[in-house]
């Protein structure tokens, strides 16, 4: 029963965690799984990640909001720091 969870408790179940970024939120999962890494073993790239963390249509949204390089280090940035990789970025 969900609502009989500790904050923890809940935080560590949760299957998603949201990402606000260019006006919107974004969906990722709360945890990387083989597929995920598999992926960024492939491409550890900001593409790589984007690939990785973003369902098919947030990946079309993004293309339609095109962002510069900067944007997307930065929008990476944000997508692993909501992860738990708190020291990913570039700076």
């Amino acid at each position: 029963m969900s609502e009989n969870l500790t904050p923890a408790e809940a935080e560590a179940t949760r299957e998603t965690v949201e990402v606000d970024f260019f006006d919107r939120s974004w969906t990722l999962p709360a945890k990387t799984r083989l597929s995920h890494a598999r992926k960024l073993r492939l491409d550890p790239s900001n593409i790589g990640i984007v690939d990785a963390y973003l369902s098919p249509e947030d990946v079309a949204a993004l293309d339609d909001i095109d962002p510069d390089e900067d944007q997307l280090d930065k929008f990476t940035d944000a997508i692993m720091a909501a992860l738990g990789y708190k020291n990913a970025g570039n700076s």
